[in-house]
């Protein structure tokens, strides 16, 4: 929720709720009290909390509902507020209680007062806290303010600081980065850019196609053509054979990975998947490559970014003089997702090979301890255990036994796993060895058929590794450490040269751009782009959290303040975490309780086995588009390792630029996205409902009907890979994803006729 600028300390309680809880007493002899009710309308302190507590432990003295005596002796305590030590303490007393009422195991009676006045203070008690966050973060920005020298208006600026945790120090530096943005000779801003809009399927296509030029003519002119490849994820088999056919034709290709991470999924158990995933990528990309031509290596996040479970999250793809720039990873999936990205060309794809550069010199001879620093310890920690998904298991058997199996990517799933076991026989090793795997063909024991069968889809989606399956991937660890710490792969990494910034024959390079590493930058060209926007802003976004929505909320108070008509609309990606929700929940009930147009994506599938995204990192207004690898997110703006890009439009979009992005991005608005009015459909469950805490209520029973909604949403995009591989085989299977070049074929007219004769989304519709 945003944070206004009146400092309230007061939480959820309304003097309706009062009025309501003053007739309960008289209904029970006791009489309303106007100064209880006056205390709790106040908006400068937390009424009667302190007493509020006193009675949900049970004082004796109170009585349910509360009788005239305890609504005096609220009304005494309702003109001094809480403490921030007092507000720590009551939290605590709240989660006692709760925890005492639920410890049966049984859901609490809402209709019990104690429940509703459980209800009503834990709301109370997050309300001051805000209100004492807000004052703080007032004091702080006004402070930090007053330091700058020269210090340029910043509406989002402003609402940036006030509602996230950015440390003062480090807003000092955001807002010097933004007055140098609107300097208007910016050190930051790059002239002479050609920068061309590429949207969903065009962002592979074109990253194929210039991969295809490189396989065809790996060399020019008597010089190697470079080619450089960053990803947070590079697991596309067609993206990797043809950087490996590229070298092997002379080109000199250099890779910059993130190492994966042992994820700590809590109670000693950690998932291992995707370091298997990577481990599998670097041998495909190194096997049977000149180290002249291949240079491979992974990003030691432990050593730059302070934790091994930090991520380096950049996406950069650059062959010779183009540099494909946006939030696409490189995965088999990859080219169905929604995404964004610019191919760029000029001083800004410059700036961009830079800093490929720079991470991969700074990558090359890292050690695992500079990587995993000493979550490696865990595979030989017997009192902990260590899971893998499917696709984990199936990357750590083809890291191992592929090159020996003599795989060539015409095998079925069934001779591929035969191949493997075949050769991991040869050297003494049993697939089943690897991990707990289940007797799934019920003959009573676990063989190599069950292997397959579980890697083909069948059983439990994890797996946990035996003693045996740890030695495997410790020892292909250690073997790819020391391949990219060879002299030769950090010699040639160490080498890589940025593109030298020519544009392409007959291009002109009108725009302007800002190319941004550093996690300051990185909030700067965000808060800048808000900023310098005069009509409109559209942000297509796979993470957008309440800190960035309330920033957006606070740019369109500010031009509707200033009497300038102003659009926003933001479409969100659906899908739901481990844990039950989204990351976009609090974000899209902040702006849809600002009144902004909000909604969720909903993509038809060509295959049951993917689950599409919108991965988007995009924001496009009148003056600007802004992408590159940062979600919306404090993580993504302040801790993943990340780069973006901001490409300011020339008066009249002589490109056609804004008006290629803006009509696709309309197109999907319409087509291929839904609202959830949230407030509408929690309070039709709390219809009849006449409970004190029934506001509360509602506002948490809204983050279920995004839950709900967005499981919806999950139904449909399964429904529709089903329905697409029964009436057009051709364009969808169970296990194939085709891409754009299926999913283009179906037109509107075929979508439509689809969603017609589906169930659920009739149900969909009904949340609207």
């Amino acid at each position: 929720m945003q944070i206004s600028s009146s400092l309230p300390l007061s939480g959820s309680f309304e003097a309706s709720q009062v009025r309501s809880l003053s007739a309960k007493s008289a209904e029970s002899g006791g009489e309303p009290v106007d100064s209880f009710e006056r205390g709790f309308d106040s908006k400068a302190n937390v009424p009667g909390l302190k007493t509020m507590l006193q009675l949900l432990k049970k004082d004796s003295s109170f009585s349910f509902p509360p009788d005239s005596k305890s609504l005096k002796r609220m009304a005494g305590l309702a003109g001094k507020p809480l403490s921030g030590a007092e507000l720590k303490e009551a939290k605590q007393h709240l989660k006692e209680i709760r925890q005492e009422m639920t410890g049966s195991g049984k859901a609490a009676d809402p209709n019990e007062p104690k429940v509703q006045w459980l209800n009503l203070a834990e709301s109370e008690v997050a309300g001051a806290a805000a209100g004492i966050k807000e004052m703080s973060r007032k004091l702080a920005m006004d402070s930090v303010k007053s330091s700058l020298p020269d210090s340029r208006p910043s509406v989002a600026g402003d609402a940036y600081f006030l509602n996230s945790d950015v440390p003062a120090g480090e807003m000092k530096r955001v807002y010097e980065a933004l007055n140098e943005l609107k300097s208007p000779d910016s050190s930051m801003i790059s002239d002479g850019n050609s920068a061309t809009p590429l949207m969903r399927g065009d962002i592979w296509k074109t990253k194929m196609s210039l991969l295809d030029e490189a396989v065809k003519n790996p060399v020019k002119n008597g010089v190697p053509v470079e080619i450089d490849a960053e990803y947070y994820e590079l697991a596309s088999d067609e993206m990797i054979g043809k950087l490996s056919k590229a070298a092997s034709g002379g080109a000199h290709v250099k890779v910059v990975m993130d190492p994966g991470q042992f994820q700590n999924l809590g109670g000693g158990v950690y998932d291992a998947s995707s370091i298997a995933n990577r481990l599998s990528s670097f041998e495909k990309l190194k096997r049977g490559q000149n180290p002249e031509n291949m240079a491979v290596t992974f990003y030691p996040v432990n050593e730059k970014l302070g934790g091994s479970a930090e991520i380096m999250h950049r996406k950069i793809f650059r062959v010779g003089e183009d540099v494909v720039f946006g939030g696409m990873n490189a995965n088999k999936g990859s080219n169905e997702n929604v995404d964004f990205a610019l191919k760029m060309n000029g001083s800004a794809a410059t700036k961009i090979g830079e800093m490929f550069a720079e991470d991969a010199s700074y990558s090359a001879g890292k050690k695992m301890s500079d990587v995993y620093g000493d979550r490696t310890d865990i595979l030989s920690d017997s009192s902990k255990t260590v899971v893998m998904s499917r696709y984990g298991i199936d990357s750590l058997i083809s890291a191992a036994f592929a090159e020996k199996a003599g795989l060539d990517g015409t095998e079925s799933s069934g001779e591929r796993i035969s191949k493997l076991s075949a050769a991991a026989s040869a050297e003494g090793f049993n697939l089943s060895d690897i991990a707990n795997f289940v007797d799934l063909d019920s003959n009573g024991k676990v063989e190599g058929t069950d292997v397959e069968k579980y890697l083909n889809g069948l059983g439990k989606s994890s797996v946990e590794l035996k003693p045996e399956g740890r030695k495997l991937l410790m020892k292909l660890m250690k073997g790819a450490f020391s391949e990219s710490c060879s002299a030769d792969n950090v010699k040639n990494l160490k080498n890589a040269e940025p593109p030298e910034g020519k544009l392409p024959k007959g291009v002109k390079g009108t725009m302007k751009a800002a190319v941004a590493s550093e996690s300051v930058d990185r909030q700067a060209i965000l808060l800048d782009t808000i900023d310098s926007a005069e009509k409109f802003i559209k942000i297509s976004s796979f993470v957008m959290t309440e800190g960035i929505a309330d920033v957006l909320i606070a740019k369109k108070k500010d031009m509707e303040a200033a009497g300038k008509p102003f659009d926003i609309e933001v479409v969100m990606d659906p899908g739901v975490y481990g844990y039950g929700g989204t990351p976009n929940e609090e974000g899209y009930k902040a702006l849809e309780d600002a009144g902004i147009k909000v909604k969720w994506n909903l993509l038809e599938r060509s295959s049951n086995d993917h689950d599409r995204k919108n991965h988007s990192k995009m924001m496009v207004t009148d003056k600007a588009v802004m992408t590159g690898s940062t979600n919306f997110s404090s993580k993504g703006l302040r801790d993943n390792w990340e780069a973006g890009t901001v490409v300011y439009f020339d008066k009249d979009d002589s490109n056609g630029a804004r008006k290629a992005i803006v009509e696709d991005f309309d197109r999907m608005f319409s087509r291929d996205a839904v609202s959830v009015d949230t407030r509408r459909v929690a309070q039709e469950r709390f219809k009849g409902y006449k409970g004190a805490d029934k506001d509360v209520l509602v506002e948490k029973q809204r983050n279920k009907v995004i839950r709900e909604f967005c499981g919806k949403i999950e139904s449909y995009e399964r429904q529709s890979a089903y329905y697409i591989g029964a009436n057009s085989p051709e364009l969808g299977t169970s296990s194939d994803v085709k891409g754009y070049e299926a999913l283009d074929k179906l037109d509107d007219k075929y979508i439509d006729k689809m969603r017609s004769e589906l169930s659920i989304w009739k149900d969909i519709k009904s949340y609207a």
